[in-house]
């Protein structure tokens, strides 16, 4: 058990809690929050003790101030999030720090100007003093520091830690398909592909609309239906993924970017992702992007899909990752009342990384209360349209996405990877994809340090694991 004493302003406190406890559970042992009297291990603020061991962090209360200028600093070969260099003997405010990557608090500089109407904005869109560097996992690499500074004055504290991964593994991995198309031959597909075509005249959509009127009418084995695919293929390969399926449920608005084709509520491909449930595949909803708006919208997703599933789901990935950007917290607590369990909508569209400065499971954090709310995000890092359709070069892309998997190995973290359902026809606008995805992803399927897992079972075993190693905070 460490004891950490908090001498921060009170309306730090609770904020300094919550990253304590996320720190917690990076290092597998308990925290307890204790007095000035008590020994801590760690003071977090200014101290009056003398002749006692203890790492002390200061507190820069301008770290939980959305309007500073935060950047990357480094202290011989450690870095973190931060104000300003310091080279005083206390550690600089990495639990500041994580916090203000946790919460996506340097987001909120963003003018309105560099937004689209749903507050979505882009990575090359961001002010250079808001452009970090994107592959470093901070808030483990910060935990990991102050776990080191620690073990230096108290070489046993850590001793009895419970393991990050389950049976021996050093890391963990989930592989995901967001469904934003299943029927070439769909009207609106047809229509939006001729379309396309002809204002851009390109020549990929318009054999996409030539080919659509050959399968129009038609759903099941067209191009664009890679369930059976995807399914084969992983089983062949002992890997289960999550796919986070399209829905606008009835009533919701269509909107310009929504999905042109989805699963209908008859639709006879039901059965087969129901029958890959029964083999311990996930089924997640995939809302449109009017969904978020409209009262009881998200609610209505989950029960829709789990009326023509015909079992339950747990999981929500946003169309387009459009939760509230300007107040994300507020998408997480709707999908709390909601029913989810987690929301996997943390990433960048367009380039590779870890947006939250963190590739672990973790509690959101509400600004406000300074609390984690009963709710998980479980953030990705990569996604197949990074690689062919991101802020940087084919080439660039995939030295990020090693470098990504690099660090995620060091550290022992969790890869969270997403290639989109339909990119199993590996032809029309997704050429390519499925070569990226043998190139990237396929070979870690080898790795027996890896745990292969859904999001579900991964969330779900991280929530279990919080349980025995925060039993004893007060």
């Amino acid at each position: 058990m460490i004891r950490v004493f908090l001498n921060v302003p009170s309306q730090l406190r609770e904020c300094a809690r919550s990253i304590f406890i996320e720190f917690a559970l990076r290092w597998g042992v308990g925290v307890q929050f204790v007095s000035e009297s008590d020994q801590p291990h760690i003071v977090y603020g200014s101290s009056s003790l003398n002749n006692q061991s203890f790492v002390l962090i200061s507190c820069d209360e301008k770290l939980y101030q959305p309007e500073t200028n935060c950047a990357i600093f480094n202290r011989g070969d450690r870095q973190y999030w931060g104000v300003a260099r310091t080279e005083s003997n206390a550690l600089p405010d990495i639990v500041g720090g994580s916090f203000r990557l946790l919460t996506l608090l340097d987001e909120k500089q963003i003018p309105e100007s560099l937004r689209d109407a749903r507050g979505l904005f882009l990575v090359r869109d961001l002010p250079d003093e808001l452009k970090r560097d994107p592959h470093l996992p901070l808030v483990e690499l910060m935990a990991d520091w102050l776990k080191f500074e620690c073990e230096k004055q108290f070489p046993k504290l850590f001793s009895e830690s419970i393991p990050r991964w389950k049976d021996g593994k050093k890391q963990a991995a989930v592989l995901s398909h967001d469904v934003d198309a299943v029927n070439l031959g769909g009207m609106l597909e047809i229509a939006a592909n001729g379309l396309k075509g002809l204002l851009k005249r390109n020549p990929i959509d318009l054999r996409m609309m030539r080919d659509g009127l050959v399968w129009l009418g038609r759903s099941k084995g067209n191009p664009l239906d890679g369930f059976q695919w995807w399914f084969d293929f992983e089983r062949l390969n002992n890997v289960r993924s999550t796919f986070y399926v399209y829905i606008r449920p009835l009533g919701i608005p269509f909107e310009s970017r929504d999905c042109r084709s989805s699963l209908g509520r008859r639709d006879n491909r039901w059965t087969l992702l129901h029958q890959m449930v029964t083999e311990r595949w996930e089924i997640g909803a995939h809302p449109s992007l009017m969904t978020r708006y409209i009262s009881n919208g998200l609610q209505s997703a989950k029960s829709e899909i789990e009326r023509m599933l015909e079992l339950p789901i747990t999981g929500v990935r946003h169309h387009y990752l459009a939760v509230n950007w300007d107040d994300p917290i507020e998408t997480f607590k709707a999908h709390m009342a909601a029913g989810y369990l987690y929301d996997s909508s943390i990433a960048w569209r367009d380039l590779s990384g870890y947006r939250s400065g963190t590739s672990l499971p973790y509690r959101p954090i509400d600004i406000v209360s300074g609390k984690r709310i009963d709710f998980w995000e479980l953030p990705m890092q990569m996604m197949d349209v990074q690689f062919f359709e991101g802020m940087v070069s084919e080439d660039e892309a995939e030295e990020v996405a090693q470098s990504i998997i690099e660090q995620n190995r060091q550290i022992g973290g969790t890869s969270v990877f997403n290639w989109h359902q339909e990119t199993a026809v590996n032809d029309y606008r997704y050429s390519r994809y499925i070569d990226k995805f043998k190139e990237i992803v396929v070979p870690l399927f080898r790795d027996s340090d890896i745990w292969w897992t859904t999001a579900t079972e991964l969330v779900e075993y991280w929530q279990a694991r919080e349980r025995v190693i925060l039993k004893t905070i007060d």
